[in-house]
């Protein structure tokens, strides 16, 4: 009797194994299967990653450009009233 127990306490120990084998061996072809979207997902990633800072570089270059030609719209505002405020002065100078 004790060794009908033990015969099936290793059919049973045995069949656990199996199981355990089949699905480590389902969750490797899963594994296998996902590898290389997860691939092309990074690949995605960084190209997104790339494009984003090539967006912010030229985002700042515009913003950089604005200013300069902000700059340059103030000089030559100056230099016209420094312009005018000599030729008003000359023809001051002339009365």
């Amino acid at each position: 009797m004790a060794d009908d127990y033990q015969r099936e306490a290793d059919r049973s120990a045995q069949h656990l194994r199996n199981s355990e084998n089949i699905r480590i061996s389902e969750l490797t072809k899963q594994e296998r299967r996902l590898q290389p979207s997860i691939i092309v997902e990074s690949n995605d990633e960084k190209r997104e990653k790339e494009y984003l800072e090539k967006k912010e570089k030229l985002i700042q270059k515009v913003r950089e450009q604005r200013v300069l030609e902000e700059k340059n719209q103030c000089l030559l505002e100056i230099i016209n009233a420094l312009f005018f405020e000599s030729g008003q002065m000359a023809r001051t100078n002339i009365l």
